[in-house]
């Protein structure tokens, strides 16, 4: 009433009742061993039967974990289990797909990891002038390993096409931006 402004700060949260989390490497190479631990969390004021399994996994091999879980889950309490996997392809994206239920609540979750070959790329590039037929013997490393070999072959048909292309690479990569200034205009900008 004498004019005093007031305030009140009131924290409000929003959880879902049951949630699974797994954390996920971003990227592995082909032969490591992967440990992905899976968060289960049952936000809820009762205790749970809970029931968790790995529903699918494109490119990876299961090694440890049961698919298929069941456990008890007190209230507003979290656990986690590790699922140990080890990858199938060579190099190429996995995909992992964990799901559970904690009645009448369920979650599902699906995530990906990049898979590259082990060491180091190596890159050769040749060109030459192609009258009729051209040809050019590619020399793998010693320790080049199966199934990743990538070759492209570019053919321009004109000198300009070539110079054409290598000024798209100017404009394009990596976050390029070809700026010409008029002498005049140049002037003008401090």
């Amino acid at each position: 009433l004498d004019g005093r402004l007031g305030a009140a700060t009131r924290r409000i949260e929003s959880r879902l009742p049951f949630t699974l989390a797994p954390k996920v490497p971003v990227e592995v190479t082909a032969t490591d061993r992967i440990d992905v631990p899976l968060a289960v969390a049952n936000n809820t004021p009762e205790s749970r039967a809970v029931q968790i399994g790995l529903a699918g996994h494109e490119g990876l091999t299961l090694l440890e974990g049961a698919r298929e879980q069941k456990l008890e889950l007190a209230s507003h309490d979290r656990l986690r289990r590790v699922f140990s996997f080890r990858p199938s392809l060579v190099e190429g994206t996995a995909k992992l797909r964990f799901e559970g239920r904690c009645a009448p609540f369920a979650d599902a979750i699906e995530d990906t990891v990049r898979i590259v070959p082990d060491g180091f790329p190596v890159n050769g590039s040749s060109s030459d002038l192609l009258e009729k037929s051209a040809s050019h013997k590619v020399k793998l490393p010693p320790t080049w390993i199966d199934g990743t070999l990538k070759v492209r072959v570019d053919v321009y048909p004109s000198t300009l096409a070539d110079l054409q292309k290598g000024l798209e690479g100017l404009l394009g990569e990596p976050h390029g931006c070809l700026c010409l200034l008029n002498p005049s205009d140049a002037a003008d900008d401090h």
